[in-house]
């Protein structure tokens, strides 16, 4: 093999590398698009405080649709639908599943007769809650905001039936430094 043989195997070896790599990042952005036209994703932009400290008013996130029979868990974050007429669709943690005990006693939340405080806090303290008791049906599901005092959620409107349940949120994209799956 002569000294000019070798580096145009090595610059067609390179060549092919970077068609290769081009080629599956062109498939993946491809894919992702996908997921965006079939509503199987969507960017979202949080329109106010009640999930403060999690997730600020202006923060972007990316969100998956939830399949019917996929399980939903207690913490994650979801999009879910305001039971109120025409209301705008909202971002709130599950605290409670199917099957859960949810009380509030002495302005405490007790998922199980255990206290469910917020993200960051030592307990959950509702001035305005009543005490009441809810047992939650095969398809209840209890949500509140992370800023439980500035929250309208499943405090005023009571558990949610599994329809109105649609995403889940699964990646911080704005602000910049904040980034990061969820």
């Amino acid at each position: 093999m002569s000294e000019t043989e070798a580096p145009k195997k090595r610059r067609g070896w390179v060549t092919a590398l970077r068609y290769t790599i081009g080629l599956g990042l062109a498939l993946f952005l491809l894919w992702v698009l996908s997921l965006f036209v079939r509503g199987e994703l969507i960017a979202v932009e949080v329109g106010g405080g009640s999930m403060e400290p999690t997730l600020q008013a202006h923060d972007r996130v990316l969100a998956r649709a939830i399949r019917p029979t996929e399980p939903i868990q207690r913490g994650d974050l979801v999009i879910v639908e305001s039971p109120d007429d025409n209301g705008p669709d909202m971002i709130k943690r599950v605290v409670a599943i199917p099957g859960d005990t949810v009380q509030f006693r002495r302005q405490i939340l007790l998922v199980n007769g255990e206290p469910s405080p917020p993200p960051g806090e030592a307990q959950s303290i509702h001035p305005e809650a009543p005490e009441i008791t809810y047992e939650l049906g095969p398809r209840e599901y209890f949500v509140l905001g992370d800023n439980r005092g500035t929250s309208h959620d499943s405090e005023q409107f009571g558990p949610l039936d599994r329809d109105y349940i649609h995403s889940r949120v699964i990646y911080r994209y704005g602000p910049w430094s904040q980034r990061g799956r969820l």
